[in-house]
């Protein structure tokens, strides 16, 4: 299994608990012995030296005792015997107290503590706004680490059907293919847990948001994948995250963060892409996750959209409650849904929009067909003609005004040489030029504009 219990580890600790306590106790009666005699005037000096020894030894002893009890309750597995004090605390306070009293008491406390606490109210911490870090990480590992458990268990029963079925048989590749895929995504979810989660939902493609770089950083900046992701491309995310993260470090002194927001439901694929549904589903519920991070009013935070992402964090941005964004750059967009910055709840200033010519997201455009068949000049493979897609000026696309269109309004981003619709973030020399102008947005410094 995922977690194991060291028994073993676990009784050598209480073992150390009880003598502890009795030499603590033991220090704390030789230093009232020692005061009874505080009359005596030849041995008041040495009275104050041995009292100070006396009381330092004993504050020793306490932490030492309050660390092997704290280890102990870390191994205790939680739900079973007495609730930790320092749990049942927690329990008071975020009971009968404001949420922010509650977390800013959470952030006081030390990393164990933290752990301890986010150990036994998993499901409360791992979604708690403004948590610290540490300790929203630790909940949503505790998340990622049972549904590894539920997983082991699945691969498990499937290992012992698997025979069940016929040598060679489609039945038993089917059974086999499954079983690979029950493998690949318990691997996927240990990378995960190896990170920092800061959201996880199991059951369908998933939900999960990624923290990638300091907890204090000045700029913040949330990525939006769109269709064909899912937890389940959580590795290739981490990726981007990663580039968008160093490109942007490079440039700020101040501390960058990537947050990846798998926070919604994408399209699958290309014709599922093709309905506006999921942005309309998905844009509230991610508003609601960029909202329980609690990153705080007084940092730099820009939202950037890929491809269907940036129909939804268009929608996103205009559902937030708490969370204020300063810069929204969309690039590869089929179109967000409105018709130009006007509609979007930001100063126009602040929205950014990125095309590289021969993204083949122009393919959404109706004009560009027309174009294109009125090129054909009676061939359809006239390649001569395949030119007019690599120009990225057609005005409407799948979801309404193109975005690096003027007529939109946007701050237009050159893209340089970028490569087709997965190239704004980096992994080439033509991409790395787009990620490091897209990163100077993330960063508060002036871009190269387009045109």
């Amino acid at each position: 299994m995922w977690r194991v219990i060291d028994t073993d580890g676990l009784a050598a600790v209480r073992s150390k608990v009880a003598p502890l306590e009795t030499a603590l106790a033991d220090h704390r009666s030789a230093v009232r012995r020692v005061l009874l005699a505080h009359g005596r005037p030849d041995v008041t000096w040495r009275i104050a030296v041995v009292e100070q020894w006396l009381v330092d030894a004993a504050a020793d002893l306490s932490r030492r005792i309050e660390t092997a009890r704290l280890a102990e309750w870390l191994q205790q597995t939680p739900g079973t015997g007495l609730t930790p004090p320092p749990v049942t605390r927690w329990d008071s306070l975020h009971s009968s107290l404001s949420t922010v009293i509650a977390t800013s008491y959470l952030a006081g406390l030390p990393p164990n503590e933290q752990r301890l606490i986010a150990r036994w109210r998993t499901a409360t911490v791992a979604s708690l706004p403004g948590a610290p870090l540490f300790a929203r990480v630790e909940a949503n590992r505790r998340l990622i680490a049972d549904e590894i458990d539920n997983l082991e268990t699945r691969i498990a029963e499937a290992e012992k059907t698997l025979a069940d079925f016929p040598s060679r048989s489609g039945a038993r590749r089917w059974r086999q293919a499954q079983l690979d895929e029950l493998r690949s995504q318990q691997a996927i979810l240990r990378r995960l847990a190896s990170r920092n989660p800061i959201w996880f939902e199991a059951g369908g493609d998933g939900r999960y948001m990624e923290w990638i770089g300091p907890e204090d950083a000045t700029h913040i900046v949330i990525l939006v994948p769109g269709t064909g992701h899912s937890l389940w491309t959580a590795d290739d995310l981490s990726v981007s995250g990663h580039r968008i993260h160093q490109a942007s470090s490079v440039l700020s002194s101040d501390g960058v963060a990537v947050v990846v927001a798998m926070a919604y439901d994408a399209p699958d694929n290309v014709p599922a892409a093709a309905f506006s549904s999921y942005a309309d589903h998905g844009g509230p519920e991610l508003a609601r996750l960029m909202d329980s991070i609690g990153i705080g009013n007084d940092r730099h935070v820009t939202v950037v959209g890929h491809s269907y992402g940036s129909y939804v964090a268009t929608r996103a941005v205009s559902e937030l409650q708490d969370l204020e964004v300063d810069d929204l750059v969309l690039v590869g967009s089929p179109g967000v849904g409105v018709d130009s910055v006007a509609d979007i709840p930001l100063d126009a200033a602040g929205v950014w929009a990125g095309l590289t010519d021969n993204d083949s997201i122009t393919l959404t455009s109706a004009d560009r067909w027309q174009t294109w068949l009125e090129k054909i000049d009676l061939s359809p493979f006239d390649w001569k003609t395949w030119d007019v897609w690599r120009d990225g000026t057609y005005e409407n696309l799948w979801f309404g005004t193109n975005p690096a269109h003027p007529s939109f309004g946007a701050q237009r981003l050159e893209m340089f040489e970028a490569d087709g619709h997965s190239g704004y973030f980096g992994g080439s020399s033509e991409n790395d030029q787009a990620l490091e102008n897209l990163a100077r947005v993330f960063v508060g410094l002036d871009p190269v504009l387009d045109g």
